[in-house]
């Protein structure tokens, strides 16, 4: 059955009631309680399995004391969704999911620099995607919808390589390309911009002119200062999630997930600053847990994160790396960790007093 429930006889006056709706089964009692008033910390209902990617058992106490869902459920509106007083897993499920944000983040496909003969002086640091790559490009745009369902935004960095991987995502979308700087490459001496892909291959070429054409030219950020050394880094992706959650209200009106194409450090960086909070705070246990723990990003990986009302992160599953197994290709770009002993700032700046070792360009794609 249902039941009203008011924490306040202001709740009652101003419709701030939420519903519970069970199934009282004898293999399942699941209880769903929400109200416009939100509750702190979502963070545990999620912390402990959602390195995993699985999911956590679910119960009107959880709920009640984790679980921001940032909206009104009546029991009208589920009977409008033909759910009606009975709650099942399935539609708790469904319920929690379309209260959250999905967000994504992507790593570029295989590229042309990671191979023998790359000539460094014809393309510059801003390689092409290899024949392999722009495969890995569509098998990943596939993926992403079959994932999604409903993507509202495609937004990559400015190298060729990571506007290549999201064309066939904008292009099977009717997307615009939103270019975020945040996203780009981390401790170069040169930004994308400059004399390069003079003479590109047949294929850049054809990409370049659509990737033209779905530039969103509505949208603009300011370039990353280069050279960049450790210190502009750790300050520019510090800026990263809140410029990742500004393009979340830009889109929140559409509903849908976000698709961020960026590069290997840059989306670890990016994934701890968003919810670094899961990881208690700790770069070292995200790095052993999330990173090493996860088997790195491979080319395509892709990193599945859940934001709630407040764009607080309440979900992150391990890297899915799939594409890359599938495509049968390339080999040569290969899956990205770091671990933190051997550099606790690759990612973020370290805590005061920890020493960090030196990056070398080599050890960045």
């Amino acid at each position: 059955g249902s039941s009203t429930l008011c924490r306040s006889r202001a709740d009652c006056a101003h419709g701030r009631c939420g519903v519970i709706i069970s199934n009282a089964t004898p293999m399942s009692l699941i209880a769903l309680f929400v109200t416009l008033h939100l509750l702190p910390n979502p963070s545990s209902l999620y912390q402990d399995q959602s390195r995993t990617g699985t999911e956590h058992p679910q119960s009107l106490e959880l709920l009640q004391q984790n679980l921001k869902l940032g909206r009104t459920i009546t029991q009208g509106s589920l009977q409008q969704q033909n759910i009606g007083k009975t709650l099942t897993d399935a539609a708790l499920k469904t319920l929690t999911d379309a209260a959250l944000t999905t967000v994504f983040i992507v790593r570029h496909g295989d590229k042309m620099s990671a191979y023998p003969g790359y000539d460094d002086a014809r393309f510059g640091n801003n390689p092409e995607l290899t024949p392999c790559g722009r495969r890995q490009a569509q098998m990943v745009a596939d993926l992403l919808i079959q994932k999604a369902g409903n993507i509202s935004a495609v937004i990559s960095s400015p190298y060729m390589r990571t506007l290549q991987t999201a064309l066939p995502l904008a292009s099977a979308t009717g997307h615009f390309i939103r270019v975020e700087q945040v996203l780009s490459e981390d401790r170069q001496r040169n930004g994308p911009y400059q004399p390069r892909n003079s003479h590109p291959t047949s294929a850049g070429a054809e990409d370049w002119v659509l990737i033209d054409k779905a530039w969103d030219r509505t949208y603009s950020s300011p370039p990353i200062p280069t050279p960049e050394g450790d210190e502009e880094y750790w300050d520019r992706i510090e800026t990263g999630p809140a410029i990742m959650k500004n393009h979340v209200k830009r889109n929140a009106s559409q509903g849908g997930a976000l698709v961020f194409f960026s590069h290997s450090d840059p989306s670890f960086s990016l994934a701890y600053g968003l919810c670094s909070a899961l990881f208690n705070n700790s770069q070292e246990s995200f790095v052993r847990d999330f990173i090493s723990g996860g088997g790195g990003l491979e080319v395509t990986g892709i990193i599945k994160i859940l934001l709630n009302a407040d764009n607080e992160c309440v979900k992150i599953d391990v890297p899915d790396n799939q594409v890359s197994h599938k495509s049968q290709c390339g080999g040569l770009t290969v899956p990205h960790m770091v671990r933190y002993s051997v550099n606790p700032g690759y990612y973020w700046r370290p805590e005061p007093g920890v020493s960090v070792a030196d990056a070398r360009d080599e050890d960045f794609d």
